[in-house]
């Protein structure tokens, strides 16, 4: 099965407006399609704002779900991204 394991927060997060959730679907499909891919940037910057979206939106998807640890290898792999 694929459905994850909702979080005590993921029966807040329903309970929102549907406009926040047509927010929520729209800053997903950005984060993920092309924002990730500036993540190969040469350019330092655009490549660490794009890793600290990507590790906002997994934490948010922490907030919500139980993906196992999933989410954290994601987070672990954009960290190195923002140092230094």
């Amino acid at each position: 099965a694929t459905q994850c394991i909702p979080t005590p927060g993921a029966w807040y997060a329903h309970q929102l407006p549907m406009f926040f959730h047509k927010l929520e679907v729209a800053a997903t499909l950005w984060i993920e399609m092309p924002l990730t891919l500036l993540i190969l940037a040469p350019f330092r910057a655009v490549a660490r704002l794009a890793a600290a979206s990507q590790i906002l939106l997994q934490v948010l998807i922490i907030m919500t779900g139980n993906y196992t640890f999933f989410n954290a290898l994601t987070i672990a792999l954009c960290v190195p991204m923002l140092a230094g």
